[in-house]
């Protein structure tokens, strides 16, 4: 997706980053990983594609590794009723296990703690994300019980006071929350890095 570069950011953001997504988002992964799966039925039609250049395989087991996954990402499968009831059950085993008594004392951990309660940041997101979906050969949810999209982030930036000319800077809404400026200054922080990898 980020390769086309024809996909807005908000959608990049919620692909790599929730565990729910909204329908634009899954009918986006569902398409890209259809065609994906399409254009990797062998090593010698994946070194046509022109997402050769970026994605490059040395052999035709880790292609065929990959291929499987892209195909149980563009399922119609991850919708059905019994997939999203399991999907959500296991996002909330994790909640009720680690997180739901926790008392949040700052921004990660109460971004963490909303994270797994809700899947999502968003507010409209309800669709499991195929993308966290799946480990090993198996449709078995592993998502690390410490996981949130903020932590690969420099939080710092929201809270700093910056220049308006600096590529971080965002004015900060009257009443808007130390998570809610985290959120954004993540979000800002990750469309630079997707730039550089549509350039490459």
């Amino acid at each position: 997706m980020i390769i086309d570069d024809n996909i807005d950011s908000e959608t990049i953001w919620n692909a790599l980053y929730h565990l729910c997504i909204d329908k634009n988002t899954s009918e986006r992964i569902e398409s890209y990983s259809g065609d994906l799966f399409r254009l990797s039925k062998s090593l010698q039609t994946w070194q046509v594609s022109k997402y050769s250049t970026n994605l490059r395989f040395v052999s035709s087991e880790s292609l065929q590794i990959v291929r499987d996954y892209w195909r149980r990402y563009s399922s119609a499968d991850n919708l059905k009723l019994s997939f999203v009831d399991n999907y959500n059950k296991a996002i909330k085993k994790v909640y009720d296990t680690y997180h739901r008594d926790i008392n949040s004392t700052d921004t990660i951990a109460t971004s963490t703690k909303q994270f797994w309660n809700h899947g999502t940041f968003a507010s409209s997101a309800d669709l499991p994300n195929p993308l966290f979906a799946y480990s090993d050969a198996s449709s078995r949810f592993a998502v690390h019980q410490d996981s949130n999209p903020l932590a690969g982030f420099h939080l710092s930036i929201s809270l700093a006071k910056l220049e308006p000319k600096s590529q971080f800077y965002q004015a900060r809404p009257v009443g808007g929350s130390d998570l809610e400026s985290a959120i954004s200054s993540a979000k800002l922080q990750l469309q630079p890095g997707a730039m550089l990898f549509v350039a490459s």
